[in-house]
């Protein structure tokens, strides 16, 4: 929603999926996985100063990790899986937006997202990583419409 030429918010959800190389204090190394996660945020934006079709922006949000996952493979064996929910989670982006006409923009946008000391629960076992933290930096490109 936007309230005015500076300042609007978003409610959103998103998926994240990024690969992941893992070494356990064990010393057991998984160099194929996955961490995802499932988010809800709830993200404030400050619009900078329009320069011709260009108008840059800031923002930073507060999330709900609805789910999040790590899958930790090694070639030849069977994957392990880890995985927790109901954790708070923050973020801060920028971006710029190109717009093409009235009512079209395009945008690209970095965001760098930060939950820390997540302990995770082995699905179908006994086994727990506990300490972990989560920030994935994401790159992204997108199209907006105005109503």
């Amino acid at each position: 929603y936007r309230y005015n030429d500076r300042w609007s918010a978003e409610l959103a959800w998103e998926f994240r999926s990024h690969d992941s190389e893992v070494d356990l204090d064990n010393g057991e190394r998984y160099d194929d996985g996955n961490y995802a996660s499932s988010t809800f945020w709830l993200n404030g934006f400050y619009h900078l100063a329009r320069r011709g079709r260009w108008q840059p922006y800031i923002g930073a949000g507060v999330g709900y990790i609805e789910e999040i996952d790590i899958d930790l493979d090694r070639s030849g064996e069977s994957e392990r899986s880890f995985s927790d929910d109901g954790d708070v989670a923050w973020q801060a982006f920028a971006g710029v937006d190109y717009e093409l006409n009235e009512r079209w923009d395009l945008q690209a946008e970095v965001r760098y997202s930060y939950l820390d000391d997540v302990d995770l629960d082995e699905e179908g076992g006994s086994g727990r990583l506990s300490g972990l933290d989560y920030d994935p930096v994401t790159f992204q490109l997108g199209v907006v419409y105005r109503f």
